[in-house]
């Protein structure tokens, strides 16, 4: 493949009958302008979780064996689907060429071994390959998911491996917005996004996934399949411009105040951490005093009460509730923050903990009781958005 490269990611949501012919007429348009294109597929709608219900009761490792059916058979069909289109294609098997840790159902590829058999395997193919995406293997050759997002992980590792010109993760959205279209009707494509403000706006790509790019400056374009100059650049910049990008939030999260006078700061932080470990409940955010913690953890497990429990048993108080994180991405000054909470204590949203500025500051993230999230993050938008 001595052409320039372009990586294109298909995910299952866009596996549509009626969004096929926007995938045919993407690569006609590549091959047309003299690009190779390499494309990596999820599974089709429906078809993970069809699998996961089969894979119900088995071992981690078993488990990652018996999903990853569904990427592979999403490559088989796209591949065929090219051929019949005068586009000869081949599927590129990715246990082939991307060996992992044996960490099950959350992999992590190891870059160097795999870095070389992508470039051994794709480099003399002049079919166009098809690539299974979100599945690896063990050096002892036991097939292993890469986790959340582990589709877009292979294509960045395949684009960064490649020195591709530019990875494209296909949607059904123009892009990435400013603010939830449901919730801003206002919202809009956001052109360009660095990498660090992808990382900290977590929602526009996995953490794993950036980390492949950043390696040799990749540009990523999240686009619309429908209309590619619906788009936005996620890649390195030069100089971060001033302002808010975009308005975001997060609900479900709890709030644990956690306060003993007779254990200082360390001593309490090591008994909560070992009890949300313990219970695999994720923690957000820690804030804390000489004998008082705040810590904000995701309940997406339903276990913060577990938590709860366990860490009462050992201190003196702990207080639990509900809670949810508004937050700003873009790049940000003192007087961003002061504007940022002056506006949430005006809006009566009660602000458990405030935002605060640090060096290159790229989020501004407070967190609130109040509820009603709709009426919030449109007023941030209509001050921050310019």
């Amino acid at each position: 493949m001595s052409k320039k490269i372009i990586v294109n990611k298909f995910g299952g949501g866009i596996l549509k009958k009626e969004l096929i012919p926007f995938m045919e007429k993407r690569i006609k348009e590549q091959l047309k302008a003299g690009f190779a294109p390499v494309v990596v597929v999820s599974a089709l709608p429906g078809v993970t979780d069809k699998l996961l219900g089969e894979a119900k009761g088995k071992s981690m490792q078993m488990k990652d064996k018996i999903i990853s059916n569904g990427e592979k058979e999403s490559a088989q069909m796209f591949a065929k689907y090219l051929g019949d289109l005068g586009m000869p294609a081949e599927v590129v098997e990715a246990e082939g060429m991307i060996v992992t840790d044996d960490n099950f159902g959350n992999a992590n590829i190891i870059y160097k071994i795999s870095e070389k058999n992508v470039q051994r395997k794709l480099s003399l193919l002049e079919k166009i390959p098809v690539i299974p995406g979100f599945i690896g293997k063990t050096k002892n050759g036991n097939t292993t998911t890469l986790g959340r997002g582990g589709t877009d992980t292979t294509a960045c590792f395949v684009g960064a491996s490649l020195r591709a010109e530019k990875v494209v993760l296909w949607k059904d959205v123009d892009g990435v917005m400013s603010a939830n279209p449901k919730i801003v009707k206002s919202a809009k494509t956001v052109p360009f996004v660095s990498y660090q403000e992808a990382e900290e706006a977590g929602k526009i790509i996995h953490d794993k996934a950036i980390q492949y790019v950043k390696m040799h400056d990749t540009p990523i374009e999240i686009a619309s399949l429908v209309d590619p100059k619906q788009k936005t650049v996620v890649g390195k910049a030069k100089k971060l411009k001033h302002g808010t990008k975009i308005v975001s939030y997060k609900k479900d999260l709890v709030l644990f105040t956690i306060s003993d006078e007779s254990k200082k700061e360390n001593s309490l932080l090591a008994i909560s951490s070992n009890a949300f470990f313990k219970h695999k409940v994720d923690i957000i955010l820690i804030s804390n005093t000489q004998y008082s913690i705040q810590i904000v953890a995701d309940n997406a497990n339903g276990k913060a009460e577990e938590v709860y429990e366990e860490i009462n048993k050992k201190v003196k108080e702990v207080e639990m509730h509900p809670v949810s994180m508004i937050y700003l991405i873009g790049s940000f000054d003192v007087y961003d923050v002061n504007d940022f909470n002056a506006m949430l204590i005006k809006m009566k949203a009660d602000l458990e903990i405030s935002a605060f500025l640090y060096k290159n500051c790229t989020r501004l993230e407070a967190i609130i009781k109040e509820t009603n999230i709709d009426k919030i993050i449109n007023a941030l938008h209509k001050k921050f958005i310019k």
